[in-house]
């Protein structure tokens, strides 16, 4: 008999990450390419996660962040716009998204959302230590680190060890910060084991959450 294949849905009830009232306790990054059938994976999120809508390439992309909103809110999960430009952010306070996420080039813009959109949250992307010391002293809710191990959306990362962050170096960097981190990038069943007690928030993925 084949076992069941497990997801990263299956796993995360298993390891205690710290706890934050007002966070998600996982994000899953939309992604077409990699993941033709969100909706099915959204279904199948654990309780408290939330849901990154990225595809920024996508032809109709406001219709798809709705349609993707809508699920998430008939789920009960967090939703989440990735930002480009000022339209995002404008959408995603007009439709009652839960929150923006910001590349790490983008995050002056926090203060300019957080005048606007008071009630949205607002996660960033951060590459180094100095992003994330950046990050916190601009007021992000959260930064999405990365990437912790090699990943398909970074390829160098497959072939080069040192363009990763890996378990001790992650831990060492949420260690000199005070905003909630978010570990990110080829995260999967085989490896999440490695992030218990790192003082990350949480994980983010796209493939991961696949069945």
């Amino acid at each position: 008999m084949n076992k069941k294949r497990r997801t990263l849905s299956d796993h995360l009830s298993r390891h205690n990450w710290q706890t934050h009232a007002r966070l998600p306790s996982c994000f899953f990054i939309t992604d077409l390419a990699a993941v033709p059938d969100p909706a099915a994976v959204i279904a199948a999120l654990p309780a408290g996660a939330g849901v990154l809508i990225r595809d920024y390439d996508h032809a109709d992309r406001y219709e798809y962040a709705a349609e993707i909103l809508s699920l998430c809110q008939y789920q009960g999960v967090m939703c989440f716009l990735a930002c480009q430009k000022e339209a995002d952010w404008h959408w995603a306070q007009r439709m009652g998204a839960d929150g923006v996420h910001l590349p790490e080039g983008l995050m002056n813009k926090i203060n300019i959302i957080r005048r606007r959109s008071s009630q949205l949250m607002i996660t960033v992307a951060c590459h180094s230590q100095r992003a994330l010391n950046r990050a916190a002293n601009l007021g992000a809710d959260a930064c999405f680190l990365s990437p912790v191990f090699p990943t398909l959306s970074h390829s160098d990362t497959l072939k080069r060890k040192d363009k990763t962050l890996g378990p001790c170096r992650l831990r060492m960097m949420v260690g000199q910060t005070n905003v909630p981190v978010y570990a990110l990038g080829g995260i999967t069943t085989n490896n999440i084991i490695q992030l218990q007690d790192t003082g990350i928030a949480g994980i983010a993925a796209i493939r991961g959450f696949q069945k």
